[in-house]
């Protein structure tokens, strides 16, 4: 055999190994000891059949020591959440017949070894992506009364450092200035024409259910005034400025002096209770205020700069 047609076997022989690799399944890839992935592969992963890649996933998360009692997966992502690193997956697992799942389980592979991370998230997987890293994107309820009572939520980013998640949150006010502030902005717009106004209430069967939802106003601007604080807390200086801050108590104490007559005693007491820990939280210092710039500001519309 001449030189020209062995090279030929050669070459043909290398090609079809690299598209046999190519084309390797969902669980010949998670096999490998570490999860290096091409953006092919990456691709193909995230359009795998549940059903071929969750029994692999639990597994994965079993070998990482965590405890599990899957019912369904009800949301994943794989992802390389740094440059040139293994890959992450990031998924929703439900565990519980009410079809509830909180938490995120962030998994990967290296050197043979599984290593998983959790956190609480409140939002579909997000991933903000910024300096060539991918920052994973998890929304923190403030849990207010009941269940059925709105629920108003903050961000905090986690980067995949060493082999697992770290909260790197205050690292990245920008992410904050852009995603977060106008949050504020749109929360003051629409509830500071509520000043002193009657709100419309959805019709209801009984009087209690009609009490429980005349709430969210109050409720919701207690939840941002939390989460104002919250996100402040993470930065030397605040995120949201006086300003904002300032008009969002006004609005909460006008809110809190306005509950209605028809709620029974426990749960406005808990409102009151929820109120006076969002002001506490989102106070600043008073005395930089006179006391009749809070009439100048409801005449002249809330004092925010633009």
């Amino acid at each position: 055999m001449n030189e020209r047609v062995l090279s030929l076997i050669l070459v043909a022989t290398m090609g079809f190994s690299l598209a046999a690799g190519e084309h390797r399944n969902a669980e010949a890839l998670l096999a490998q000891d570490t999860w290096h992935f091409s953006a092919s592969e990456l691709g193909r992963l995230n359009q795998a059949q549940l059903n071929e890649t969750a029994p692999l996933i639990y597994a994965a998360i079993r070998a990482a020591g965590r405890g599990l009692s899957p019912i369904k997966i009800s949301e994943s992502q794989w992802i390389c959440m740094n440059p040139d690193g293994p890959a992450q997956l990031a998924v929703r697992i439900v565990e519980n017949p009410r079809g509830m799942a909180r938490d995120l389980y962030v998994v990967s592979k290296v050197a043979g070894k599984y290593f998983v991370s959790t956190v609480e998230d409140a939002a579909p997987i997000r991933f903000y992506r910024v300096k060539g890293r991918a920052l994973l994107v998890a929304y923190q309820e403030i849990l207010l009364l009941t269940e059925a009572d709105p629920k108003e939520s903050y961000p905090l980013l986690y980067a995949w450092e060493g082999n697992g998640l770290k909260e790197v949150s205050g690292d990245y006010p920008e992410f904050y200035q852009k995603e977060f502030i106008p949050v504020v902005h749109a929360c003051i717009e629409e509830n500071f024409g509520m000043r002193g106004a009657n709100d419309a209430k959805p019709a209801k069967s009984t009087m209690e259910a009609s009490a429980l939802y005349e709430d969210w106003p109050t409720l919701k601007l207690a939840g941002m005034a939390l989460a104002i604080a919250k996100v402040n807390s993470m930065f030397s200086r605040p995120i949201v400025g006086k300003r904002e801050a300032y008009v969002m108590a006004i609005m909460l104490k006008d809110r809190r002096q306005k509950e209605s007559q028809v709620h029974v005693d426990e749960r406005r007491a808990s409102i009151r209770r929820i109120c006076e820990k969002a002001l506490k939280a989102i106070q600043y210092d008073a005395t930089s205020q006179p006391e009749q710039q809070e009439s100048k500001s409801a005449e002249k519309g809330f004092p925010i700069s633009r």
